[in-house]
Order: structure tokens, then sequence, then C-alpha cells
């Protein structure tokens, strides 16, 4: 259920692409009023380069987990910063890569950790790959990059209530997922919003 922000008309949301060393994410602002959907900000960050400067953690703890907590300390600076309502993320799927499947898990979980620290009340929000796709049109397996990027420009192009603040065309793999795991959410939330 839609919990509404108790001042203001915009309802804000974060959307996340998790991965171990790449992270996209997407912030998505709705209108209380009309229901217009807009992504504001969006990008794709890379905890290797975050992590380069911590020499004694890698040293340490490794690599892997100074990616991690690379991630985890810009995630939630990005939460304080932009003040979400919500926040939702790309759930891990496991395919037949078991040791993925397993860095994608702690990399979800560090995601929720970051959650937390921010406000012990927001549970972070979780879609599978295939259902997020699925908000843009794109179903079944094979389906490439470029097919999510192709049906995300489609939904563009038709839903007007829907823009992005940035050329999609120019952007990322993560980052366009992180799109589409959002537009998911609003698909939702349309679902709650006021009459």
């Amino acid at each position: 259920m839609l919990s509404l922000p108790k001042t203001g008309t915009i309802y804000r949301y974060c959307a996340i692409d998790p991965g171990s060393d790449t992270l996209g994410y997407a912030v998505f602002e709705v209108s209380l009023i009309d229901a217009t959907v807009r992504v504001v900000e969006v990008r794709t960050v890379s905890a290797s380069r975050m992590s380069r400067g911590q020499v004694d953690v890698r040293k340490v703890h490794g690599d892997h987990f100074a990616k991690m907590l690379a991630h985890r300390h810009a995630f939630k600076a990005l939460l304080d910063d932009i003040e979400p309502h919500s926040v939702i993320a790309e759930t891990p799927y496991m395919g037949s890569f078991a040791k993925a499947f397993g860095s994608l898990t702690e990399g979800y979980a560090n995601l929720r950790n970051a959650v937390f620290e921010y406000d012990p009340a927001m549970p972070l929000e979780g879609v599978d790959p295939t259902t997020a796709k699925l908000a843009v049109g794109v179903s079944g397996r094979g389906k490439t990059k470029e097919d999510v990027k192709k049906g995300l420009l489609e939904v563009l192009e038709k839903d007007k209530c829907f823009t992005v603040d940035a050329d999609v065309q120019l952007l990322d793999e993560h980052s366009v997922d992180a799109i589409v795991v959002g537009y998911h959410k609003y698909l939702e939330l349309l679902n709650d919003f006021p009459a």
C-alpha cells in the first residue's frame, strides 16, 4: 500500500540494479497530483573505483569486502541526500552461476543494511529480474541488454506520464536496469494511487 508523504506533493523513491562491482541507481519522483513520474537522476557507480583508497581495508579483508563496504557507504550517503520515501532493488537470480548469485545476495543484503541505517522502519523492496523486465514488455530467455533498452525506449514513447532526465540511448545496462526496476514500482504505485 502506498504510504503518502506527510508534506509535499512528490513521492520520491530510489530504484537499484545491484552488482558486486557496478551498481545502477535511478531516483524517481511521482507527482501526487497527477501521477506523472520523472527520473530525476540516474547513474552507475563502480565499487572498484570507490574502494581504491581503502588500502588497509583491502589488505586486511580483501578486495570483495572493500567493494561491498564502498557500495554501502556510497548508497547510505545517496539515501541521506535524496531522502526517499521507499527503495526497491532487483533481487538476485541464481541461474547456473552459483558464485555470482552468492555475491549478488551479499550485495543485496548490504543494500538492505544501508536502508536500515537510513530508516529502520523502511524495508528494502525487491523485484525479480523477470518481473521487472516485463514492465517494459521484455519477456523470455535469451533477451539481451539491448532488448531491455529498446523496451524502455518504447515505453517512454508511449507513456506520456513517464519521463527520464537523461538520454537513455547513452546509458549503460546498469542504469537502464535501475530505471526498469523503478518503472515496475511506478506501475504498482498506480494501482494504489488515490482516485
